[in-house]
């Protein structure tokens, strides 16, 4: 599906893809698109980007606060953490908010252009040219696919000052820095981000569809015990989704105990102690042994799986109940323990699978829905 929006002369066009498509097929069938297009882009316009968009689940957000740096400063001591956080193994995903994104304006010099007679087009190309993140494709190889990939972008006013304009043969050297006054700073925008009345800029990490935000965040906060912060810089924990996940599953498995017990006393006044007691233990041991499945399905204990306990819980209880139930018939009738246990699940397996099986087709679309991974 095809959405075309367009902002102050910017167009951009994004693709949503659908529900079995492969995003890394779907962005090499993009780029190829767009290369194969002719006479494009026009010769007045920039060359396209072409970028994937990340799915992802907050984990936490930490807060860069400082009352002494200047906001210079601050967003650089956020983008070091935020560089250094991307080399932990499981984090994959980091972002900057609260702040203004940096600007580096160009002003010319028209005496200067005069002088070493130089247009505007002539310098434009220059910076262009000095200035690249090109892609060259993909090498695949047995062991997967390597992108080609030059990075040449210039990220501060100082490496632009030194872009040369024109090269001649006696040596000369004319640089941008010398026709031109190059600002490094901030867009034109009115932010203000505080954090206890702290100018502060915020480091928001996220995983990814496949992750854990708990195990995400557990490697984060060791990480943070032992990370030496900046001089004049405090970094704390402004939002944790990680903690407040696990205590929601804490609390189901809290609630789910005390159900169990609920379900014993209940059952002792309709069956003996024993039978009372093997129906119980059936119970837990049916939704503990659904773990087993897990890791070859490669699924995790998300807030979608346990709906989905939730769900299967009357079923596995109704199930107990009659299968206990049959078998305590066939004891009352005379057979051992073995043979009454063996006769009595027979004797209900037929209903018991095509209850079971009805309820897996009606919630079989759910297999294609995502959700957050805790």
């Amino acid at each position: 599906r095809i959405i075309s929006t367009a902002s102050e002369g910017l167009g951009e066009v994004k693709v949503e893809l659908s529900t079995f498509a492969n995003p890394a097929s779907v962005l090499e069938d993009v780029r190829e698109a767009v290369d194969g297009i002719d006479a494009f882009p026009p010769v007045t316009a920039e060359q396209p980007e072409v970028e994937l968009e990340r799915t992802g689940y907050e984990v936490l957000t930490l807060a860069v606060s400082s009352s002494r740096l200047g906001e210079g400063a601050l967003r650089l001591a956020a983008e070091e953490l935020r560089d250094e956080l991307l080399e932990l193994p499981s984090v994959s995903q980091v972002s900057l908010f609260g702040t203004r994104d940096r600007e580096i304006s160009i002003e010319l010099n028209e005496e200067e252009l005069r002088r070493h007679n130089l247009t505007i087009t002539e310098i434009v190309t220059s910076v262009r040219r000095a200035s690249l993140n090109m892609t060259f494709g993909e090498l695949r190889t047995d062991s997967g696919g390597v992108i080609l990939h030059v990075a040449g972008k210039r990220q501060s006013g100082d490496e632009f000052a030194g872009i040369p304009l024109i090269t001649r043969l006696d040596g000369t050297v004319v640089t941008l820095g010398e026709v031109a006054e190059i600002r490094d700073g901030f867009n034109d925008e009115d932010i203000v981000s505080e954090f206890n009345g702290t100018p502060t800029v915020f480091v928001r990490i996220d995983s990814a569809r496949q992750q854990s935000i708990v195990a995400v965040g557990e490697d984060i906060k060791n990480w943070l015990a032992g990370y030496e912060t900046p001089r004049q810089v405090t970094v704390s924990v402004w939002s944790d989704r990680a903690q407040p996940a696990l205590d929601r599953i804490s609390s189901i498995f809290r609630n789910a105990a005390l159900g169990i017990v609920l379900i014993f006393i209940c059952l002792i006044f309709v069956f003996d102690l024993r039978v009372a007691t093997w129906i119980t233990l059936g119970i837990p041991l049916s939704l503990i042994g659904s773990l087993m499945f897990f890791g070859p399905a490669d699924m995790t204990l998300n807030t979608t799986t346990i709906f989905g306990f939730f769900l299967l819980a009357g079923i596995v209880v109704d199930d107990a109940v009659v299968v206990g139930e049959s078998i305590a018939a066939q004891r009352q009738d005379g057979k051992n323990a073995l043979d009454a246990a063996v006769s009595g699940a027979r004797a209900v397996v037929g209903p018991i699978t095509i209850g079971v099986l009805t309820t897996l087709f009606a919630f079989f679309p759910f297999l294609f829905v995502t959700a957050g991974f805790y």
